[in-house]
């Protein structure tokens, strides 16, 4: 997390936000324009294996001129897997990825997670196959 703060900054994406808020559940950045937010959400694609979902939510209409005030949000989910945590993956995963063993070690995050089987050398996940089987993966730090 703190390497992905540290590319926010270096690339000023969090120029534009208006504010940002620190909860337990992760960052809130609030924005003037969606199409800010957007950059911002475009920016996490290609640095971090991720997803997001679109939400838009009715502020005002005025029924005279028939205009509408939406406020936009984007929730983006991150993996939450870092470089050196070792990770348990479910039997089934380990299979598809070429017959790994169920303990790896993710070597580095880019758009996907590279894991290294203390085996049979390296593997990649994307994000799709890790969405899939999240429940079931054992995360150690």
């Amino acid at each position: 997390v703190l390497y992905l703060e540290q590319l926010i900054l270096k690339h000023r994406v969090h120029l534009s936000a208006l504010k940002v808020k620190e909860t337990s559940e992760g960052l809130y950045f609030f924005f003037a324009q969606k199409q800010e937010a957007r950059k911002l959400v475009d920016f996490l694609q290609t640095v971090v294996p991720c997803r997001y979902k679109t939400s838009q939510e009715l502020v005002s209409h005025d029924i005279h001129s028939n205009t509408f005030q939406y406020k936009h949000t984007f929730s983006v989910e991150l993996v939450p897997v870092c470089k050196n945590e070792v990770v348990c993956l479910p039997l089934s995963l380990a299979r598809s990825l070429g017959h790994m063993t169920q303990v790896v070690i993710c070597t580095r995050v880019t758009t996907s997670l590279h894991l290294t089987d203390p085996q049979s050398l390296q593997a990649l996940l994307n994000f799709q196959s890790y969405t899939a089987m999240r429940q079931e993966m054992v995360l150690e730090k």
